[in-house]
């Protein structure tokens, strides 16, 4: 199995290696990660509160890419991402290989995806 990108530490599993999360380190920007020749099963959403949701991929049933804003739509679940680059953010949802999408505060334009702020509403979770 490859990933590519750099994982938070407090998601920490077998199958990822984590980054130090340390400000200044190369990867400490990144809002994202993906596996390779893995089938995943679920990929989270982090907010910059903390706040994590994990996300199965059988309950998304649509995308919708709209310039800097990315919806995924389902009967139970609604996100709205925006940020830069979301087109591959959109291809990796397809293809099933996104392990982890997190907000970040400034966009300082190195990190290949940036994401200025997920919304998420749904009836079954408590306000988000």
């Amino acid at each position: 199995m490859n990933l590519r990108g750099a994982f938070p530490g407090d998601l920490r599993s077998s199958r990822i290696v984590d980054d130090t999360r340390i400000e200044g380190d190369e990867h400490y920007n990144q809002c994202h990660a993906i596996a390779e020749d893995v089938a995943l099963r679920r990929f989270m959403l982090i907010k910059r509160t903390g706040l994590t949701l994990s996300v199965p991929y059988s309950l998304l049933p649509l995308y919708q890419l709209d310039a800097n804003k990315l919806a995924i739509v389902s009967h139970e679940l609604k996100v709205l991402i925006t940020g830069r680059n979301l087109k591959a953010l959109l291809e990796y949802l397809s293809d099933e290989c996104l392990v982890w999408v997190r907000e970040r505060d400034h966009d300082d334009g190195e990190a290949f995806i940036y994401i200025s702020e997920i919304n998420i509403e749904s009836e079954n979770l408590n306000s988000l």
